[in-house]
């Protein structure tokens, strides 16, 4: 009690500052956390389209008007096979059941889409190329306590064994960008949080045919590298004449653009607040050891040493700037999407994992650091006697 009181005494003429402080880096640390969370969102993205089973095709977005069937999106389909430049085409298969009282989509990727689209996985490993059984990767928050393993059964009518997790919030290819343009590779993705991907080929035509199975209007055409140079003119013609195309090379670089764009629009203001906020946790720290001196002089007298002066000190302020990071730190484990999901549409664009906490606790630690080694510089140069003369 003793010392929390002498704590107090400390820094009870610089409450207004302090407080300001500690605001503008709770503010700032919340912009900066946010900004990594989004920098991960686009970053991966970026990184699942660099695999080159994408590299010889381009994401291909017919034109239409209202709601377009399963059935059209074959037809459509049928008729790029049959240009000789076209090698396969990636698509959306996927329909949704009811599980634990949440809707979970399930999403079938037959070999190409496993290949091509290869999600990070938290725990375990994504699906296979060649299954010998029905092989699953979940995501989202409904799974509860499934482990690696374990064997799942959709609908009391698929049984598949999970070989992989994603986190709560899953990034996908979802195609549903209905833009003239793709700008970047993100455009193609969507965030779920009850998902579970199967492999197509594994599950049983008759167990399929009880659910309606939808996809997306949208495609990724591959082209095929034998072909020559007037087929792959002629289906480009053919896809540019029937809707927008952007090839996998005008993605990336496109992205690039955006993430390097975004990063010197987004990045500079969180790092001028912390900066600000970071000169004044210094300029409090030192204008409060200044103004203490004479006062610890006298407790350094009847034999408080100076390693107690210098925590009495640099405690408080401690534990004061260390509020920012660890409520920045609850909010991105407990908490992500407070203040961050889309206002109207919920809509996340952003990921965060244990690695987003880090740069909050390098801070953390680089701050308590900087409170230490200012009291320590004013008073390691100081005998009892000395220190008690200086400070009269």
């Amino acid at each position: 009690m003793k010392a929390f009181t002498v704590c107090y005494s400390f820094i009870k003429n610089n409450i207004l500052p302090i407080v300001i402080t500690v605001l503008m880096l709770t503010v700032a640390m919340f912009i900066l956390s946010t900004f990594i969370g989004e920098y991960n969102y686009i970053s991966y993205t970026r990184s699942v389209m660099l695999n080159e089973k994408l590299e010889g095709g381009a994401y291909f977005m017919p034109y239409h008007e209202g709601g377009v069937s399963y059935e059209e999106t074959n037809e459509l389909k049928n008729e790029i096979m049959q240009f000789e430049g076209c090698s396969h085409i990636l698509s959306i298969n996927k329909f949704a059941v009811e599980m634990n009282k949440s809707v979970v989509n399930v999403m079938l990727y037959d070999k190409h889409m496993r290949e091509s689209f290869k999600l990070h996985t938290d725990k375990g490993r994504w699906l296979s190329d060649d299954p010998t059984q029905t092989e699953a990767v979940i995501g989202g928050v409904t799974w509860g306590g499934t482990k690696v393993g374990d064997t799942i059964t959709i609908d009391n009518n698929i049984t598949a064994t999970v070989v992989g997790i994603i986190g709560d919030n899953v990034v996908y290819p979802a195609f549903s960008s209905g833009s003239n343009s793709v700008q970047d590779s993100n455009l193609l993705f969507g965030v779920n949080d009850t998902i579970v991907f199967l492999t197509h080929e594994t599950i049983p035509q008759e167990k399929l045919e009880k659910y309606s199975i939808s996809g997306r209007r949208n495609l990724y055409v591959i082209f095929d590298d034998d072909a020559s140079d007037a087929e792959k003119k002629a289906l480009t013609a053919f896809l540019e004449s029937k809707g927008s195309l952007a090839t996998h090379e005008k993605i990336i670089n496109d992205s690039n653009e955006t993430i390097s764009s975004w990063v010197a629009t987004a990045l500079p203001l969180p790092l001028f607040l912390i900066v600000i906020a970071t000169v004044n946790i210094i300029s409090i720290s030192t204008v409060i050891t200044k103004r203490t001196m004479p006062e610890y002089s006298r407790y350094y007298l009847i034999g408080c040493t100076k390693r107690k002066g210098i925590l009495l000190v640099a405690m408080p302020l401690g534990i004061i700037f260390s509020i920012p990071c660890v409520i920045n730190i609850i909010s991105i484990t407990c908490c992500p999407n407070f203040l961050r999901a889309g206002q109207r549409t919920g809509a996340i664009t952003y990921l965060f994992d244990s690695s987003n906490v880090i740069p909050l606790f390098i801070y953390l630690i680089l701050i308590i650091g900087i409170l230490t080694i200012i009291p320590m510089m004013f008073y390691k140069k100081y005998s009892p006697l000395l220190f008690y003369r200086s400070n009269l």
